[in-house]
């Protein structure tokens, strides 16, 4: 009986370990999501040539600048991805791994 109990507590601990994990991972999406949504608002403003200013005196200013941010945007994006990819994949093995096949 006590080997069944130590079994089900070292399942439990697994379980909360992950969902511990999952949790982390929620909020660095969330963060991820929201330097996002900044670039995204930004590149609204940044396409006026009006905002730039008497930084319009420099050449290609306007486009050196939105082709920053959206760089920025697409290595975010990629961020994300993975975020979400392979720790998802990597828990799912864990799970099957431990739980079902043993």
């Amino acid at each position: 009986m006590e080997v069944m109990v130590k079994k089900y507590q070292h399942r439990f601990r697994n379980v909360r370990d992950e969902m511990d994990c999952w949790d982390k991972l929620q909020v660095l999406l969330v963060s991820q999501f929201r330097n996002a949504s900044t670039i995204i608002q930004r590149l609204q403003v940044l396409q006026d040539s009006k905002n730039y200013g008497g930084l319009n005196e420099l050449v290609d200013i306007q486009e050196v600048v939105l082709v920053k941010q959206m760089e920025s945007l697409q290595k975010l994006l990629l961020s994300m991805k993975n975020t979400m990819y392979f720790p998802f994949v990597s828990s799912f093995f864990h799970f099957i791994r431990f739980h079902i096949f043993t």
